[in-house]
């Protein structure tokens, strides 16, 4: 979910060649992780370690992405949208 909102943001922003140099990179670590998993430990290891690696590749994208939601105006109190 952290890599598609990356991709979007930086979609949006007009920055999506520097979305996927990032992607590409973080894409070849899930499967670095995996193959090395599976290697070393069948297919829990497989999963372990594809498991692993796209934690790190999200938690290293989530700055970026949470500085996009920190920047949003809050909601004012007691609006609701509705009319009426």
């Amino acid at each position: 979910m952290i890599k598609d909102h990356y991709v979007a943001i930086r979609r949006s922003q007009g920055r999506l060649g520097d979305a996927v140099k990032v992607m590409a990179a973080v894409t070849c670590a899930e499967a670095a992780g995996a193959a090395l998993g599976g290697i070393y430990w069948g297919m829990t290891g497989l999963c372990a370690g594809w498991a692993i690696a796209a934690s790190l590749g999200g938690a290293a994208l989530l700055p970026a992405v949470m500085q996009v939601f920190r920047g949003l105006p809050a909601a004012e109190a007691g609006s609701s949208g509705l009319s009426g």
